[in-house]
């Protein structure tokens, strides 16, 4: 089944007419736990980040980091393979 997924967004602020905020981030099944780790880049407050966050299968309130991915992959995805 799918272990791993991969995703990026982008935030475009027409008023500024440019980019202000790119994130990109990869999410790894492993067992019955998810892995996540994010990094993002904030143009408009010139601010970068690193996020990373753990939770089990099924039961995303237990996040430790960002809740950002739970709903994304979480037991909805795990149920798919």
């Amino acid at each position: 089944g799918q272990r791993y997924w991969l995703t990026c967004s982008q935030e475009y602020n027409f008023d500024f007419g440019r980019a202000v905020r790119s994130s990109f981030g990869v999410v790894r099944q492993y067992h019955r736990l998810f892995y996540s780790l994010e990094a993002s880049f904030d143009q408009s407050l010139k601010r970068n980040g690193v996020v990373f966050s753990v939770w089990p299968e099924g039961v995303e309130e237990m996040s430790l980091g960002s809740r950002r991915y739970t709903g994304i992959v979480g037991s909805r995805m795990a149920q798919m393979d």
